[in-house]
């Protein structure tokens, strides 16, 4: 007769392993088979009703071909084991934090083998308690999780694990990284520093440093602790701070022969030019200059420095009002009676005196008798215009008065020569 086993070694895998296959070498006799199994092998053999070997545990196969008319019987028996299936992990070695417990470790390592299907098989203990923190960074703690299985196809097995404490990751949060540059003010970023969803106080945080002046900073914010780490790169910008333009003068300006001064609105962020006041009639260039084009740009968002504006002072409309010469008697003439008098906006007066046909004449005593015309001048300048006003004065004939006349003589005898008489 024959028989044989298919397989050599087994280790436990939930599935049939093996398959008898056994025959006679004649038909006159009926092969018997008869299957046991123990778990353990202080234990005894049972007889098994399945004839599939899935199990681990100690099999043994007997095989019986009895005797005939014509054959004598044969005997065979096969004994194998099949092996407790024994779970393997992928990594031993674990990093904690300082307020790590065993039960979080322990969690690690399932969490690691979440997809190792085999795991389901065990309960998982460590031998770390939760009443005492692991340690603190830097330290290294051994310890040992323990898979008991649950049933008798898996083998109990003890992992020796490596827990090395190090510092634990945190999230620095940064509220704005965005400014408008102040004045003589520095200006800091707010910041957070969370541990998963818990704000975590008192945390230094180094690469905070304020930022004074415009412009775009590249900086390195790190968590410095003896228990966290952490660091976020960050980009600061200081905005350029934005100086409104101020609004031209539409005043519209003529000259006075007094100072004009050119309304323009002051701020301490620009400085005005010094010829926004003026006295004289033109055009001048007044200019609002930025104190610092590295900090401040004008509201427009114009990048130059200055903003000109036009202050122009027309020259004045003049006038000469109040034209007048008293007049006189022939050989009465007097100077500081008879004077040509009036009055002008702006400038200086000049008098010219004529007949009526344009001929100049002098005021004196020795001035005929007649109609004559004074002219009162003012020449223009770049400030004022020029002006003239004409009116007439007259000289009249003399008159004598006689009452206190005195003779030099009144009675004469004839001599035969002229006699004279004179009245004073």
């Amino acid at each position: 007769n024959k028989a044989e086993l298919e397989a050599g070694n087994y280790i436990y895998n939930g599935e049939v392993l093996a398959t008898l296959e056994a025959s006679a070498n004649h038909t006159y006799s009926t092969l018997e088979i008869v299957y046991q199994h123990k778990y353990a092998e202080a234990d005894e053999f049972s007889e098994l009703t399945s004839k599939t070997i899935r199990e681990a545990g100690y099999y043994k196969i007997t095989i019986t071909l009895p005797a005939s008319d014509y054959y004598t019987g044969a005997e065979e028996v096969i004994e194998f084991k099949v092996s407790q299936e024994q779970l393997e992990v992928s990594n031993t070695k674990f990093d904690a934090y300082f307020d790590t417990t065993a039960t979080d470790v322990l969690n690690m390592m399932l969490e690691q083998e979440k997809d190792n299907e085999e795991i389901n098989n065990y309960n998982a203990s460590i031998s770390l308690t939760d009443s005492n923190p692991l340690g603190s960074v830097g330290d290294t703690i051994n310890a040992s999780i323990i898979f008991t299985p649950k049933d008798t196809n898996h083998a109990s097995v003890v992992i020796e694990i490596v827990i090395n404490i190090v510092k634990k990751p945190v999230d620095i949060q940064v509220e704005n990284t965005e400014f408008e540059f102040i004045a003589d003010t520095k200006q800091y970023l707010t910041i957070k520093v969370l541990d998963g969803e818990t704000v975590l106080d008192d945390i230094t945080v180094e690469g905070n440093t304020g930022w004074m002046n415009a412009g775009t900073y590249d900086i390195t914010l790190e968590v410095v602790n003896e228990n966290y780490v952490g660091a976020k790169e960050v980009t600061v910008v200081v905005e350029k701070q934005k100086v409104t333009v101020p609004s031209a003068d539409e005043t519209t300006y003529t000259y006075t022969g007094n100072e004009i001064t050119y309304q323009l609105v002051a701020d301490s962020r620009y400085t005005i030019s010094d010829n926004i006041t003026q006295t004289n009639a033109g055009k001048y260039t007044v200019t609002a200059t930025l104190i610092n084009t590295d900090n401040y740009i004008w509201s427009d968002n114009d990048e130059a420095a200055t903003k000109e504006y036009q202050f122009v002072i027309n020259q004045a409309a003049n006038e000469i009002t109040g034209l007048t010469l008293p007049g006189w008697q022939y050989n009465t003439f007097d100077e500081n009676v008879n004077k040509a008098t009036a009055t002008s906006a702006f400038g200086d007066i000049t008098y010219t005196y004529t007949d009526l046909n344009g001929n100049l004449v002098e005021l004196s005593n020795e001035l005929k008798v007649g109609t004559y015309k004074v002219t009162a001048t003012v020449t223009g300048t770049s400030n004022y215009e020029g002006c003239t006003s004409t009116t007439e004065f007259k000289v009249e004939k003399g008159t004598y008065n006689m009452d206190n006349a005195t003779w030099s003589g009144n009675s004469f005898t004839y001599d035969g020569t002229i006699k004279e008489v004179t009245i004073t």
